[in-house]
């Protein structure tokens, strides 16, 4: 069953004249447990639709669902807190807090108590492979690799049942990028999160459940 749903969404950038139609009638439906990928051109759309699905952006018609409920109806900044998070190609750090700061930030946010914020910012470090002396770096001194293994951390610690990666592998070299692929697969099918990434990386949408192709403003299996 769906946990996010795209139902007939259409969005276009500009005003009059100037309007530019980006999305049109897209309809789709995303599963837990599921890493899908997102491909196509530049310019298709690809980052505009992850803005979609975080509520960064509202569609002009349709609706994103969360769990049945449209994403206007919902407390945006309460849902990109608990329910969604995003993953970049340039990481999005914060450069002036070390790595187990950068995990602790959306659990701090969420108000959760100190005592269980540590752990769960300590579990989700094993879990990516974040060795302990690197949890006192700042992101500076951090290799690409690490500073993506950082930006993954926090998005497990704040237990969002949903992953956005723009472009997770793209500032990669092959054997990091093949890591990061399979921590969220393992983010999916070991977690049950629901995994969405863009990607222009063959090699990445290989490895994905389901594959989906954006393409004059239409989503279609790949």
């Amino acid at each position: 069953m769906a946990i996010l749903e795209l139902n007939n969404v259409s969005f276009r950038y500009g005003r009059g004249r100037q309007q530019t139609q980006i999305l049109q009638s897209v309809s789709a439906g995303f599963e837990a447990g599921t890493v899908y990928a997102l491909i196509g051109r530049s310019g298709a759309g690809k980052s505009t639709l992850l803005g979609l699905l975080s509520a960064l952006l509202l569609p002009d018609s349709g609706s994103v669902r969360y769990r049945g409920t449209d994403t206007r109806a919902c407390d945006a900044l309460a849902y990109r807190r608990s329910c969604v998070a995003t993953i970049y190609q340039d990481y999005a750090l914060f450069p002036l807090l070390n790595a187990a700061e950068n995990i602790l930030y959306p659990l701090q946010l969420q108000k959760v108590p100190a005592a269980e914020a540590r752990a769960r910012a300590e579990a989700a470090a094993r879990q990516v492979g974040l060795a302990p002396e690197l949890m006192v770096r700042f992101p500076s001194a951090l290799s690409g690799g690490e500073q993506q293994r950082v930006a993954i951390a926090r998005a497990l610690a704040a237990g969002s049942e949903i992953i956005l990666a723009d472009e997770p592998t793209g500032n990669l070299d092959e054997q990091n990028a093949a890591q990061i692929v399979a921590l969220l697969q393992r983010a999916a099918h070991e977690a049950g999160r629901c995994v969405i990434l863009v990607t222009h990386d063959s090699a990445v949408s290989a490895q994905a459940d389901c594959v989906l192709r954006l393409t004059d403003g239409r989503l279609l299996p790949a």
